[in-house]
């Protein structure tokens, strides 16, 4: 499944979030395909990818790792499905 993360980011900035993202970036690999990331605003950023394994993801996405960093980075996702 093709997705949009839009990206929400009211900590930090989108410097500060592409750090913290890409320091799961192989975590992440195990589950995504053809990820791009771009920057839309100094507080915003979409993500797109293919989603391989939706369990995996899922479950990374509740990791302690992510769901801290995301705290301190006040980071919110949205996801849009892609056809």
């Amino acid at each position: 499944m093709n997705v949009i993360a839009t990206v929400n980011i009211s900590k930090g900035n989108f410097e500060s979030w592409l750090i913290f993202f890409q320091s799961y970036e192989e975590e992440r690999k195990k589950f995504v395909d053809n990820e791009i990331v771009r920057k839309t605003s100094e507080s915003t950023a979409e993500v797109l990818f293919k989603i391989t394994d939706i369990d995996g993801l899922t479950a990374l996405s509740n990791s302690e790792l992510v769901r801290a960093g995301e705290e301190v980075l006040g980071v919110v996702v949205e996801l849009t499905p892609q056809s």
